[in-house]
C-alpha cells in the first residue's frame, strides 16, 4: 500500500515537474499572417431549391401520370414476378427438404437433391437478372419522358421564379 502511494506521488511529481519545465521554454514561432482574401464585391442573393424526387411518385400525393405509368410497368411484370416467387418458394423447399432428409436419406439421394438445388438456384438467379434487366429497361421507355417533362418544368418553374436548382 504504501509502495503504491510512492509510486503515485512520483509520478504526479514527474508529471508537475516536466510540465513547468516546458512552460519555460520559448513558444513556437507563430505562423506568418496570410493576406486575406480579397473583397469581390457583394455576392448577389440566391433562392435555392431542393426537389424531393419520391415525393412524385407517391401514390396519394404524387404526379398522377407519372405514378400511373409506373403501376402500368408493374403490372406488365407481374407475371414474372409471381413465376420467380414460385421458384423461390421451390428453392427453399428443397433446401428445407435436403435439411430433413440429411440424416435418413443415401448420400446419393442427397447429391441428387443437391445438384437439383444448384440448377434452381442458378436457373432463379438468371431469371431475376433478366427480369431486373428488362423491368429497368421498361421503366425508362415509359417513365424517363415523364421524367424529361417534369424536369423541363421544374427549369422553367425556377428560371421564372429566378431560383436556382
Amino acid at each position: 500500500m504504501i509502495a503504491a502511494c510512492l509510486l503515485l506521488a512520483v509520478t504526479t511529481a514527474a508529471s508537475a515537474y516536466a510540465q513547468q519545465r516546458g512552460a519555460t521554454q520559448t513558444p513556437a514561432r507563430p505562423a506568418p499572417a496570410t493576406a486575406a482574401p480579397a473583397d469581390n464585391g457583394p455576392v448577389p442573393a440566391a433562392t435555392i431549391a431542393l426537389v424531393d424526387v419520391e415525393a412524385l411518385s407517391d401514390d396519394q400525393h404524387g404526379i398522377t401520370k407519372l405514378v400511373n405509368a409506373m403501376k402500368r410497368v408493374d403490372a406488365e411484370f407481374a407475371t414474372r414476378r409471381q413465376e420467380l416467387q414460385a421458384l423461390q418458394t421451390k428453392v427453399t423447399n428443397l433446401q428445407d427438404e435436403i435439411k430433413k432428409t440429411a440424416t435418413i436419406a443415401s448420400p446419393a439421394t442427397i447429391q441428387q437433391k443437391q445438384d437439383q438445388l444448384e440448377q434452381m438456384q442458378r436457373e432463379l438467379q438468371f431469371k431475376a437478372q433478366g427480369a431486373q434487366a428488362d423491368y429497368q429497361r421498361r421503366m425508362t421507355e415509359i417513365v424517363g419522358p415523364i421524367y424529361d417533362d417534369i424536369g423541363k418544368a421544374l427549369e422553367n418553374f425556377a428560371r421564372a421564379h429566378n431560383i436556382t436548382m
